[in-house]
C-alpha cells in the first residue's frame, strides 16, 4: 500500500522517475538489506516450493518489467499487462495453498488462531475504523512523502528517480522490515521470507501496473533505473557530500574501450610532438 500510494501520486504530479525508482528501490532493499538482516540473525532454510515458484515468478516478473521498460517508458497497454501477472501470480497462489496437506493446515490454524469476538458488530466497526483510518495515513503520508522527496532532490541537483531509488525507498520498506524482523526472531521463517518476497512480485506487477494504468499519460523510465547510472541524474551539480558527478552531456565520457584505446596512439604521437617542439 505505501509504494502504491507513492507512485499513483507521484505519478499523477509529474514526477514518474520518482514512482518507478521507488518500486525498484524497494525491491533492492527488500532482497539486499532486508533479507540482509533477516539472514544475519537466523539461517534462512529454501524449502522446494520458494526454489521452484517464488525465485522464478519474481525473477520472471523482473524481466518482464525491464523488457518493456527499454524503449523507455511505460504505456497503458503494459501497465494492464503487468496488472494480469499479479493477478495470475495470485490464482497460482490460492491454487497451490488447497493442496498444502492437513498436517501443515492444522498447524497453521493452531498456531495463527484468531479468537472469536464477543461483539461481533462492535469489532466489525472498530475494524472498519482502523481500515479508513490506516487508508487515509496511508494517503496523506504519501503526498507529504512525495512532496518532501521531490522538493529534496531539487535542493541537491538530483533527479527524482535518485530520491526514489534510495530515501522513498528505505521510507515505504518500513512495513517489510518491521514484518520479517518480527517473524525472524519468533522463527516464522516462511512469513519472513514470504513477505520480502511476495512484495517484490506485486511491487513489479500490481503497483507497477497499477501505477501506469492510473497515470494521466505514459510514465517514463529513467536512464538511472535502466542503466544503473546515478550520475546521469545530477544535472551537472555535486551532492552536498562535495562528490562530483558525472553530467549526461558529456558522452565522450562513455566512449566505448575500443574507441579509447585506438586514440590512445595519436595522443602519445601528440604528445611527442608537443615535447620536441614541432607543429602540425
Amino acid at each position: 500500500m505505501p509504494e502504491l500510494a507513492v507512485g499513483i501520486d507521484a505519478a499523477r504530479q509529474g514526477s514518474p522517475g520518482l514512482a518507478v525508482g521507488n518500486i525498484v528501490g524497494t525491491n533492492l532493499v527488500n532482497l539486499l538489506l532486508i533479507l540482509g538482516i533477516s539472514a544475519l540473525i537466523r539461517p534462512i532454510p529454501l524449502d522446494s516450493r520458494i526454489l521452484r515458484f517464488d525465485l522464478p515468478a519474481m525473477a520472471a516478473a523482473s524481466v518482464l518489467v525491464f523488457i518493456m521498460a527499454r524503449d523507455g517508458f511505460l504505456d497503458r497497454v503494459e501497465g494492464v499487462v503487468l496488472f494480469l501477472a499479479s493477478v495470475g501470480y495470485t490464482l497460482v497462489i490460492l491454487r497451490t495453498s488447497r493442496k498444502e496437506s492437513a498436517q501443515l493446515r492444522a498447524e497453521f490454524s493452531t498456531k495463527y488462531a484468531v479468537p472469536e469476538p464477543a461483539d461481533k458488530a462492535s469489532r466489525l466497526v472498530l475494524d472498519l475504523i482502523f481500515l479508513v483510518g490506516g487508508i487515509v495515513v496511508i494517503v496523506v503520508g504519501a503526498d507529504l512523502l512525495v512532496g518532501g522527496a521531490a522538493g529534496a532532490a531539487r535542493s541537491l541537483g538530483v533527479s527524482d528517480a535518485i530520491v526514489g531509488l534510495t530515501i522513498v525507498a528505505i521510507g515505504t520498506s518500513a512495513p517489510q522490515l518491521v514484518t520479517t524482523l518480527l517473524s525472524t526472531l519468533r522463527g516464522d521463517r516462511d512469513i519472513a521470507l514470504g513477505n520480502l518476497l511476495g512484495s517484490s512480485v506485486y511491487n513489479l506487477a500490481l503497483i507497477l501496473g497499477l501505477t501506469v494504468l492510473l497515470a494521466p499519460t505514459v510514465v517514463e523510465v529513467p536512464a538511472e533505473v535502466l542503466e544503473g547510472d546515478l550520475a546521469h541524474g545530477s544535472r551537472g551539480h555535486r551532492l552536498r557530500s562535495g562528490i562530483p558527478l558525472r553530467p549526461p552531456h558529456q558522452p565522450h565520457r562513455r566512449r566505448p574501450v575500443r574507441r579509447r584505446l585506438l586514440c590512445l596512439p595519436r595522443l602519445a604521437d601528440r604528445r611527442t610532438r608537443l615535447m620536441t617542439g614541432s607543429s602540425d
